[in-house]
């Protein structure tokens, strides 16, 4: 059981003690035995640990990370503006009324007014709205991409420092039988007691690393903590561990996999079309209307006479003093800015997976070598001097260095298995996974 497990365990008995306390104290006598039982449900709940793999935690964050929740409303937003694009301006109804003073001659009109484009304005402002929630799109996979990223450097670092703490473990085990040793040659008059002490203490250095790494554990598992979704106190323990370098990925990894490759080529469409667009600005819309006028005059000497006149209306502007060519240059040189960001980010990314992937092949060249060959032999040399100190003819020193070399490769090998899943972590990023 691993030390987390443990120190969780027995933050629950801890808290389950105060609350039996409370529970049967004077000043608590009512709540009694129910305050106790709904106390130890709570606490239960709320330690529950979560285990979890590399490739689990990343799927459990993009599900449960509230940032990538409030990001997915961003597609919402742009689906409104997508539904309110590309229609036609509301009607006017105009109505208009006049009256001699003095007299009962008057005039009364209504007209009804549309505008309508003369171009294809509405079709573009339509397409424009569809590439822009295309990439809307995109841009939420592209977090839930930097996310997993992120969740994976993280895990990585995590597994590697309980790889370190069983390493540890086994130092201070070897310690331990190592001044067993020193204490039976001491007792048969072989050895003095200065190698006991200097074992222990050795003993003592290495559990002092142990607790050091509980801090990094903390803060490392503090920042997992919010990308998970989960809430401070909620227990993570990762399982599975750095399994050894797995096989290589292709050299050269697509854009198109990219979520932000894709949002930037959706991007330069809409910048397209916003070119387009502007053009199609250049003419104003027209305005179509029917109007029905009714009037009354005097008409001598037959009294007053009532007219009613029917008619159409048609309004075309001119477009002679503002011709748009501003915003076409502006849209011109935003459509190139697209087009240039978006080439610059596909070498960006087959930069980044290209340099990814050569590091994790040097890293998993370092592991194999550290684990098939120099491991094997600092093992063997080690047993060796240990079978001649205990039988009096190597020196604890001798013993000390070669056992030093065997952990420290032993630490070298898991420094390479770290740095090849931190370079798999950036490669699978590059790669839009």
């Amino acid at each position: 059981m691993s030390l987390r497990r443990v120190d969780g365990l027995w933050l629950i008995v801890e808290r389950l003690g105060l609350l039996a306390l409370e529970a049967f104290s004077p000043s608590t006598r009512a709540l009694s035995i129910p305050a106790l039982l709904i106390g130890a449900t709570v606490i239960s709940t709320s330690a529950i640990a979560h285990d979890f793999t590399l490739e689990s935690a990343v799927r459990y964050a993009r599900e449960h990370n509230p940032e990538l929740a409030a990001a997915r409303l961003r597609i919402e937003e742009a689906q409104g503006r997508h539904t309110n694009a590309g229609r036609l301006m509301n009607p006017e109804l105009q109505v208009g009324a006049s009256r001699m003073p003095g007299s009962s001659e008057g005039r009364l009109g209504l007209a009804f007014m549309q505008k309508f484009p003369v171009t294809h304005r509405l079709r573009l402002e339509k397409s424009i709205s569809a590439a822009e929630l295309a990439a809307a799109e995109e841009e939420v996979k592209n977090e839930e991409r930097k996310l997993g990223a992120e969740v994976r450097t993280l895990a990585v670092k995590l597994l590697y420092t309980d790889a370190v703490r069983e390493l540890t473990e086994k130092q201070i085990a070897n310690s331990t039988n190592l001044a067993a040793i020193a204490t039976g040659r001491t007792a048969a008059g072989e050895g003095n007691s200065t190698e006991v002490a200097r074992m222990e203490l050795e003993a003592g250095e290495l559990h002092l690393n142990n607790l050091k790494l509980d801090t990094e554990v903390a803060e490392m598992t503090g920042m997992l903590r919010p990308m998970l979704g989960l809430l401070p106190e909620e227990p993570v323990h990762f399982t599975g561990g750095l399994m050894g370098a797995v096989s290589l990925p292709v050299a050269n990894a697509d854009p198109q996999n990219r979520a932000d490759y894709r949002a930037a080529g959706h991007m330069e469409t809409a910048a397209r079309h916003g070119v387009n667009l502007e053009h199609a600005k250049k003419y104003d819309d027209i305005s179509v209307g029917a109007m029905v006028e009714g009037e009354r005059v005097m008409d001598e000497p037959a009294g007053i006479q009532r007219r009613n006149m029917v008619g159409v209306q048609i309004s075309i502007p001119l477009p002679l003093w503002n011709r748009n060519q501003g915003k076409v240059q502006e849209a011109t040189a935003t459509a190139t800015r697209a087009q240039k960001e978006k080439e610059a980010l596909a070498l960006n990314i087959q930069a980044e997976a290209s340099t990814a992937r050569s590091q994790m092949a040097a890293f998993a060249r370092v592991a194999k070598q550290t684990q098939d060959v120099l491991i094997p032999k600092s093992t063997e040399i080690e047993e060796r001097l240990r079978e001649q100190y205990r039988q009096g003819h190597a020196t604890l020193e001798d013993l000390l260095r070669a056992r030093d070399k065997h952990l420290q490769l032993e630490r070298e090998y898991l420094d390479s298995q770290r740095d090849y899943y931190l370079a798999r972590a950036k490669w699978l990023a590059a790669a839009g996974k």
